[in-house]
């Protein structure tokens, strides 16, 4: 049986995704922010009180995890990040802090790898696969892709191993053709993945035709990839969705215990450039969800606000579901549709399923 990794040393509070910049050097064809984008940069004060606020609000009980997003975060210069560290340190011998780095790899260089060995931040490289499925999406212009640079980036990361990080690939048509060429490109990679369907936004609506799939089409390769995954008993890498997701399921086979599902609203925040608060990431620059301003409002206030609340009673569509406790769902998915539930839930449910089936035979086998 695969070996289930542990559940965190300290419960996570609030964990904020932020985007000090919305801009980005590529022009992914499938980003779900799109083209009408402002040059705003985080000042110092919206910075500060997002560092304070956060870790204040969570308390030294709770571990306060921030995720450093965009647009591409490696715009703002490493001395960005320093202040970031700086703001922390007073932190550090009272608190649990946890910060990550999501990047599309093309400014990852050794100075910034240096600061991440001596501060633990965590490096997530989007890649979406070999080049020529990475460079289908992945470009600076029509005839340019990013993957040679971002290879580059990948191996000195590996080279350190005082550096910890993973890869993050999004799942679009040309993948589903490629699954054996995908599974065995990022075997060879040989760190942490993680894969994402496209998500219906931004710059992707104008190329469905060209990367969207179905939720059948998107469930039939989870359970493909899955299977290659499982089969190998010990895989030298981890699919974080598949460990996740078994890590549930084995509660609720093994322990006869389900893990109490919590939406994702209960645990995140997105905040924007100057300092707009969002219920998640996804949301953010929507003015409809705007839930609050960090620099102008408490975490209190924020969490609190009938925008974020009136999310709870969209959760009444999925609550009759048995797979209600394990679901990997997105309200972002439903909204982006209009639909009542995440897009991809048919191909969720098809997963969930043929994973628990895979699981209960495994235990029947060792227990014999």
């Amino acid at each position: 049986m695969i070996e289930i990794s542990q559940k965190p040393f300290k419960e996570l509070g609030i964990k904020a995704v932020v985007k000090p910049t919305r801009q980005c050097n590529l022009k992914c064809k499938y980003c779900y922010v799109g083209d009408n984008t402002e040059n705003t940069k985080m000042d110092f004060q919206t910075l500060e009180n997002t560092i304070v606020k956060l870790i204040e609000h969570n308390s030294s009980e709770k571990a306060t995890s921030f995720a450093w997003h965009g647009g591409e975060p490696l715009l703002m210069g490493l001395d960005f990040f320093i202040k970031i560290t700086d703001l922390q340190k007073q932190y550090k011998q009272s608190h649990t802090i946890l910060n990550s780095i999501q990047t599309n790899g093309t400014f990852l260089n050794q100075d910034i790898l240096d600061f991440c060995a001596d501060t633990g931040f965590y490096i997530s490289i989007s890649l979406d696969g070999p080049s020529e499925l990475h460079n289908t999406s992945r470009i600076f212009s029509e005839t340019k892709g990013s993957f040679d640079l971002v290879m580059k980036a990948i191996y000195e990361m590996k080279s350190r191993s005082d550096v910890n990080g993973g890869v993050i690939a999004t799942i679009t048509r040309p993948t589903l053709e490629r699954i054996t060429d995908f599974y065995a490109f990022f075997k060879e990679v040989g760190l942490d993945l993680k894969v994402s369907p496209l998500i219906h936004s931004g710059r992707a609506i104008e190329n469905l035709g060209q990367f969207s799939i179905s939720p059948e089409e998107y469930g039939k390769f989870m359970i493909s990839l899955f299977d290659i995954w499982f089969n190998e008993n010990k895989p030298t890498f981890a699919i974080t969705n598949f460990r996740t997701l078994m890590r549930k399921i084995l509660e609720r086979v093994k322990v006869k215990e389900e893990i109490p599902y919590s939406p994702c609203i209960d645990s995140f925040v997105g905040i924007g450039p100057n300092g707009d608060v969002y219920p998640c990431g996804r949301y953010d620059n929507i003015s409809e969800f705007k839930i609050g301003n960090i620099n102008e409002d408490t975490i209190k206030k924020i969490l609190s606000s009938p925008n974020r609340l009136k999310f709870y009673s969209k959760e009444s569509e999925c609550n009759n579901c048995q797979d209600y406790n394990v679901c990997i769902r997105c309200e972002h998915n439903a909204y982006m549709v209009n639909s009542p539930v995440d897009y991809y839930c048919g191909g969720y449910q098809k997963l969930i399923n043929h994973v628990a089936q895979r699981v209960r035979k495994e235990l029947e086998i060792e227990a014999h």
